[in-house]
């Protein structure tokens, strides 16, 4: 067996023998490699029910345990590093084993404000027990991600020019001992300096890549810099032998006499991609919001008592129109002008308009936009159709579409129509508001943020609540929310602290 084989083995039993452990992942070079020569830290991400200072002191003893063996068999010896974050460490003939602690709660919360690593790490096949997507995944990269996310271009930068790595590390300090997160600082040396000026390029263009073609296998190397260069050309002469330059340093471990002028040609590097970012993604985008029409007399259920509304034609309750709900909305209506507004035929949709005050132009209707037709479902609850239908509730849970029973529409449908709607009427040219439903809603929430069509169900549309999409000339359409609504959109997915496994 191989030092690397050894590792994976005795790492996931010492998983198994924390039953608070929920989650093993190997990340990184590590997950991606053959050899364990060929990396630079053992990367793993271990995800708990809960973490005291205890637990954490047993887990780095067990982990150090049970990779201690076949890295002294191999000539290395061991190096734990707890801390959350890019620190390295580069002792000769020494392993890092890289031991990154997340509870439930904060993976949740990790996926949603740094969806770069999330999504990185979420490629791994060597995982344990449960896969982090189980926990909670990481699903497209948003245009938003790139000025809001943590270890986007500004952070490079803030990094790059004080000559320091951030990273962050677990502290227990506290009254109740629950763990919080410190930032911390770590000066770069010639290496450092080298090697964190090729992770600023690689990431960007790997992440940019991931982006533009909406997917999580961005290509290495000279392939690499092929494929980022057709998206972004700028300083394409410059930009792609400094990157050539940087791996070769990298591969060979050649930092000395150093690069010239290192931090000037990556800064330029990053002020052009960032340019050329809002050139794409702001001058020549536009961006459309929908939102779900207000409550009705039939929006009051929950899980089993949930109606199936559908093209039940009745208006938005009077009494109880939310109306925190409403002013948000009603402010992101006027930042946003649209040029057009649209609606289903449906009242309960041209009723909300009107609770509105004036936001732009007159209403458009548009029957692409009206709410599922549940044929013989409409107007029952979830209990009552599982009773009556037990083989339609039996295929969803196999994952499969079927239509509802006669003459209703699976969710297939639903999305062609809503699609047809966003191809035709999202410009990158100028900016739209729309009111719809849930189900319309869930469709294109789940088709352009890459959510499988099994899981839309699992999508949680409020009322009023405003969902921001992106249309460019190049690249089509994004979903572009913020964090905090997609706190709202997604609180179905994934495990909660407290479930069992």
């Amino acid at each position: 067996m191989t030092t690397r084989n050894a590792l994976i083995a005795n790492l996931r039993e010492a998983a198994d023998r924390l039953p608070w452990v929920s989650s093993l992942t190997f990340a990184g070079s590590f997950a991606r490699g053959s050899a364990l020569e060929a990396v630079a830290d053992i990367d793993v991400v271990l995800v708990v029910d809960e973490l005291d200072a205890q637990r954490f002191a047993e887990a780095q003893q067990i982990f150090a345990a049970a990779a201690k063996d076949p890295l002294a068999t191999a000539g290395y010896s061991l190096r734990i590093n707890p801390t959350l974050g890019p620190l390295k460490f580069n002792d000769l003939n020494t392993a890092v084993l890289h031991l990154m602690f997340y509870t439930v709660d904060s993976h949740r919360e990790h996926v949603i404000r740094s969806p770069f690593t999330c999504l990185d790490w979420q490629r791994s096949e060597l995982w344990h027990k449960r896969s982090l997507a189980d926990l909670y995944p990481t699903f497209r990269l948003r245009p938003v991600h790139f000025t809001g996310a943590r270890r986007g271009p500004s952070d490079y930068l803030r990094d790059l020019e004080a000559g320091v790595v951030s990273y962050r590390e677990l502290s227990f300090d506290t009254i109740d001992g629950l763990p919080t997160e410190i930032v911390r600082h770590q000066a770069m040396d010639s290496r450092a300096r080298h090697e964190f000026a090729y992770h600023v390029m690689r990431f960007l263009m790997q992440n940019l890549f991931k982006l533009v073609r909406r997917e999580n296998t961005p290509p290495e190397g000279e392939a690499l810099s092929e494929a980022y260069f057709a998206i972004f050309n700028t300083g394409v002469y410059e930009f792609a032998s400094l990157f050539s330059s940087l791996a070769k340093r990298k591969r060979d471990s050649l930092f000395e006499p150093g690069e010239p002028a290192l931090l000037e040609r990556i800064t330029a590097f990053v002020h052009a991609f960032a340019e050329q970012f809002r050139e794409d993604f702001e001058r020549r985008a536009a961006r459309h919001v929908v939102f779900r029409h207000a409550p009705t007399d039939l929006n009051i259920g929950v899980d089993s008592s949930v109606v199936f509304q559908g093209r039940t034609n009745i208006p938005v309750q009077e009494a109880a129109w939310p109306a925190s709900g409403a002013k948000h909305l009603q402010s992101v209506l006027v930042d946003l002008a649209p040029a057009r507004r649209f609606a289903s035929p449906l009242v309960r949709t041209s009723g909300t308009w009107s609770h509105l005050a004036s936001c732009g132009p007159k209403i458009e209707t548009d029957q692409r936009l009206i709410e599922f037709n549940y044929g013989a479902c409409e107007g029952l609850t979830a209990a009552e159709a599982r009773e009556i239908y037990p083989d339609l509730f039996f295929a969803w849970s196999c994952g499969a579409d079927p239509a509802f029973p006669s003459g209703g529409e699976s969710t297939r449908m639903v999305k062609e129509r809503a699609l047809a709607f966003a191809d035709e009427q999202w410009s990158f040219k100028q900016s739209t508001a729309t009111c719809s439903h849930n189900g319309v809603l869930r469709c294109l929430i789940g088709e352009f943020a890459g959510v499988p069509m099994k899981d839309w169900f699992r999508i949680q549309v409020p009322h009023l609540l405003p969902v921001t999409f992106l249309a460019t000339e190049r690249f089509g359409i994004f979903a572009d929310w913020n964090p905090e609504d997609e706190r709202k959109l997604f609180t179905n997915f994934g495990m909660k602290a407290g479930d069992t496994q």
